[in-house]
This record gives C-alpha cells, sequence and structure tokens, in this order.
C-alpha cells in the first residue's frame, strides 16, 4: 500500500488498504475479528506485536495531520473505527 490518504476519497483508500492486509493475513487486526489476548495469554506478546506493525503501516501511510489525530489510538482497530467515524471524505 503506497497510496497516502489525505482525506479524499476514503471508500477507494480504505478498499486498497483491506487488500494489502488481506495479503499480510492482517485485516483481522482491523475489521474485529481478533480480539486481543488476556496479558496472561501465551499469545499476548506476539499480538501486541503484530498489532504494532498494522498501526504503524497504516499511520504511514496517511498525511501527518490525519496521522497525529490519531496517534494515540491504542490499537489498529481503534484507528480504524476513528477513520471510518470521522468521514475523512467529507
Amino acid at each position: 500500500m503506497s497510496t497516502v490518504f489525505d482525506g479524499t476519497d476514503f471508500g477507494s483508500w480504505k478498499r486498497a488498504m483491506m487488500i494489502a492486509l488481506s495479503t499480510k493475513s492482517k485485516l483481522y487486526f482491523v475489521d474485529g475479528s481478533l480480539q486481543r489476548p488476556d496479558p496472561n495469554s501465551p499469545n499476548f506478546k506476539k499480538w501486541i506485536k503484530c498489532n504494532d506493525m498494522v498501526m504503524s503501516w497504516i499511520l504511514n501511510v496517511l498525511t501527518k495531520t490525519i496521522a497525529d489525530n490519531i496517534i494515540y489510538a491504542k490499537s489498529a482497530r481503534q484507528i480504524w473505527i476513528e477513520l471510518e467515524e470521522r468521514v475523512w471524505s467529507s
């Protein structure tokens, strides 16, 4: 995914991003189908690492202004929801 989202044409950007995440088997971090495991789970550290990676991928394809507005989200899912709720395409 190399198209930087600048607040226009959110639908196309979202679709391209979903395809890119799917090819890396990481779509479930943004679509809500993979919940954060319990901190005592043996998968917790792996989940944190993958979530951080997905967050960085998303942040790196946003303009600085948009990224600055969502940088403090705690998960890739939260970033995704905030982008959808803000309707950047308006």
